[in-house]
Order: C-alpha cells, then structure tokens, then sequence
C-alpha cells in the first residue's frame, strides 16, 4: 500500500499501485468512464443554468488566455492531425443524428434573433458591392432604381433553394460573379417563366396559344 496525498485538499489515503493521486484518479476515470459521464449528465440537467453562467463568467475573465491557449494548440502538428481525422471519419456521421439536426436548428435560431439586424445590415452592404461590380443595373433592361429590386441570376441551373451550396449564395466569399446575371425582379421571373412554358408555348399564367 502506498500512502498518497491529494494536492488540491491535501488528504491522505492509501492506494495499491500507484505513486501519485493524479495516477489513481487517472486510472479510475478510465475504469468508470461510463458511470462518471451518467453523472455528470444527469448534475448538468439538475443544474444547467448555474453551469452555463459558471462557464460563462470564467470564459469572461480569462479570455485572452483561453483564446492563446486554444490557438497555440491548434498549431500542433498531431492536433492538426486529430481534427483532420475527427473530420474524416466522425464529423459526416455526427451531422446526420437527429438530435444535432435539431440543435444545430435551434441554435442558428437563436444567433439569428439575436444579431439579426447586424446581419441583415452586412447582407445589405455585400449585395450593394456585388451590384456595383456588375454595373449596377438589369444587365436586359438597364433597370436601376431600387437595389431590393435588383437580383442574380444563374447562368448554369443550380440546385433548389433548400440544397443550395453555400457558395451560391451572395452572401458566400466564394461567391463567383462570373457564373451569375444582374437583372431587374421582373427580367428575372420573365427568365425563368420562359424555362418553364417551352414545352407547351404561352400556357403559362393560362394565356392561350
């Protein structure tokens, strides 16, 4: 038996096997891994908030040291490797439960109630560079009065609007205007009204042929 002292309160207590009380609390979190996460589970679900503004509080007061320490730590070669491999193999897997599904709703609810005019304020200004480079009127009509009014439109068909890559979106840094039309919302439904009625000429909208 070997008589071990805790550095945090100091106690005694003897234990088989081990030199140090990091050693056996290591080797029992290993042992009770299970059991100790049920634990913990089922404290935070007592006392969530508490937590949460425990976090909270502590993140506040050691920022700059928590960002320092989390930046230095990304720039290891073997942490590098562990996110590379944690993004290979386990991040497609995790995104597809239903449980993530619906937290990742709710939490991109939640930012965007939150900073929802800064947002719509950013998309503004993006929109009213992008229209600038591409002349700054309907490239069909020449319209140019109301920037809501102006729209981009797709030269090649992209995927619906509920598939849609991220990078089709005006918004996106890897938007490409090159790939895209400046036109009027007009133009725009005159484009894709044309798309749809050539299989069967001017029977959109009920007009007879």
């Amino acid at each position: 038996m070997t008589e071990v002292i805790d550095g945090k309160t100091n106690q005694k207590f003897y234990c088989k096997g081990y030199r140090t009380a990091r050693e056996y609390f290591k080797a029992y979190r290993e042992k009770n891994r299970e059991k100790l996460r049920i634990k913990k589970k089922e404290y935070y679900q007592r006392h969530k908030e508490r937590v949460k503004e425990y976090h909270r509080r502590h993140y506040l007061q050691h920022r700059e040291r928590t960002l320092a320490r989390n930046l230095e730590y990304r720039q290891r070669p073997e942490a590098k490797e562990r996110i590379r491999k944690w993004r290979r193999e386990y991040q497609k897997e995790y995104k597809q439960r239903p449980e993530v599904k619906q937290m990742a709703r709710e939490y991109s609810r939640k930012y965007y109630e939150r900073r929802q005019d800064r947002i719509l304020m950013r998309r503004i200004q993006i929109k009213t560079k992008l229209v600038a480079k591409k002349g700054g009127k309907c490239e069909i009509c020449g319209y140019s009065k109301c920037l809501p009014a102006l729209e981009f439109h797709h030269i090649t068909p992209v995927a619906s609007a509920r598939k849609r890559r991220g990078s089709e979106l005006p918004q996106s840094r890897k938007f490409d205007l090159s790939k895209v039309m400046l036109v009027c919302s007009n133009c725009h439904i005159e484009i894709h009204s044309i798309d749809q009625t050539k299989a069967v000429p001017g029977a959109f909208y009920g007009q007879k042929s």
